[in-house]
């Protein structure tokens, strides 16, 4: 019989297992970049960051959490509606919050119900 210290190492391994086979899922169904993401208060740098993947359709930009274990997206953005308003290289504790090598990409976008969206998205 498992003890409770082998059962919490086993549901660790399924979730590590259920994450990656959800990653393979998700990049299956179109283009795919490791992408993070900070939506609002983009004037403190550091701060906010969620790292995820974006994934490209003919429509929308769809950006999923990497720790989720939904096959929704958490952010959906209408690619003709995306506005690049600045670039920028990372700085200070964003280093560590972001892919590394990435470029920071300040945006106005519109998601599918009309909402506006002051975002930056962090990816190479």
């Amino acid at each position: 019989m498992i003890d409770f210290a082998g059962l919490r190492v086993l549901l660790v391994v399924i979730a590590v297992v259920w994450l990656l086979v959800r990653r393979t899922l998700l990049r299956r169904n179109g283009a795919s970049v490791a992408c993070a993401l900070r939506i609002g208060d983009v004037a403190r740098p550091g701060h906010g960051w969620h790292l995820g993947n974006m994934r490209y359709t003919p429509a929308n930009l769809e950006w999923f959490g990497i720790f989720s274990a939904a096959f929704q997206p958490r952010v959906i953005l209408l690619r003709s509606s995306i506005d690049v308003v600045g670039r920028r290289a990372p700085r200070g504790f964003e280093l560590h919050s972001i892919p590394h090598g990435a470029v920071v990409a300040r945006c106005r976008a519109l998601a599918p119900d009309g909402r506006s969206l002051d975002l930056e998205l962090a990816m190479g």
